[in-house]
């Protein structure tokens, strides 16, 4: 009886350690992002956790956040996750979705945040990561975009219903050729 295979749900069970890429005041076009909350902008919000420091990306109710695009520089196969911030006074049922896509794609993907998260003692701001694909990253970049849908019909004044998106990092984890060669034959 052969072995069973091992199960990979999302990057469980990769065998490399994951990169963790905190750096997204890197996107383009760079004025897209301010240091300051503007209308039209990313916020850069800088922050640090006990295992590393970063820049996040931060778009609220009403900015209308342009798409920005990450140069990763990697070559080949890699599980791609993406952390996103979470405040606390934040967790509306609405809070949280994000679009995203590598720069070979033609529609984004809109990740959520999980229904249920686990508080921290006290609140406050924390992190939180979603499974996006694993795909050959040769030549890629990642996209981000906030979801924003105008609030009435041929407005003119740039003021849209847009959903919170908050971007915290991208973590990749290589796989090997082996994993990459059983990805394929599944």
């Amino acid at each position: 009886m052969p072995a069973p295979s091992t199960a990979h749900i999302g990057d469980l069970g990769l065998s490399q350690p994951p990169i963790f890429l905190t750096d997204l005041d890197r996107c383009q076009p760079a004025d897209a992002l301010s240091a300051e909350a503007r209308l039209g902008r990313w916020r850069t919000w800088t922050y640090s956790t006990e295992a590393f420091r970063g820049t996040l990306l931060y778009a609220g109710d009403n900015t209308a956040a342009p798409e920005v695009t990450y140069p990763l520089r990697v070559r080949g196969w890699h599980a791609v996750s993406i952390g996103q911030m979470v405040h606390d006074h934040e967790l509306y049922e609405w809070s949280g979705d994000l679009l995203v896509k590598l720069s070979n794609e033609r529609g984004f993907t809109q990740l959520n945040l999980p229904e249920r998260i686990n508080r921290l003692p006290g609140g406050g701001v924390q992190l939180t990561e979603t499974f996006f694909k694993v795909a050959d990253l040769t030549g890629q970049d990642v996209k981000f975009k906030q979801v924003a849908v105008s609030s009435e019909p041929n407005r003119t004044d740039r003021i849209f219903d847009c959903l919170p998106a908050r971007a915290a990092y991208i973590k990749l984890v290589p796989l090997t050729d082996g994993e990459v060669a059983a990805l394929k034959a599944d």
